[in-house]
């Protein structure tokens, strides 16, 4: 049964609400995201946490967005904005297990500034 005012995507109704068939799925752990966390093996088997694919991806936009050369800004204003972008960013995600992803986004920021 549809939800009522449903805008074609498939879900279903329940006694606790809508749900989205779309975002749903029973499937192994590796293979999902969650709220910008994914997960992947590390030595033993042992499952790690990273931060996912999409999560980078629109992180890589929204510096690209802050340090374009067309918005009419200065060095100084274009740096206080992208310290308060990254400092919440890497506050949400800083549970993630790589460093090497951090160590290359900075490297990747840092070479975006030049």
């Amino acid at each position: 049964m549809a939800a009522a005012g449903s805008t074609g995507r498939a879900s279903r109704s329940s006694s606790r609400g809508s749900i989205n068939e779309e975002k749903s799925a029973v499937a192994r752990v590796i293979t999902r995201e969650f709220l910008g966390i994914a997960f992947w093996r590390g030595p033993g088997w042992k499952l790690r946490r990273r931060v996912a694919d999409t999560a980078l991806a629109a992180m890589k936009d929204r510096v690209r967005e802050i340090t374009g050369r067309s918005r009419g800004r200065s060095v100084a204003q274009v740096v206080e904005e992208l310290h308060r972008y990254l400092q919440s960013w890497y506050a949400y995600f800083r549970m993630a297990e790589t460093p090497l992803v951090f160590r290359e986004l900075d490297e990747w920021i840092r070479h975006r500034l030049r």
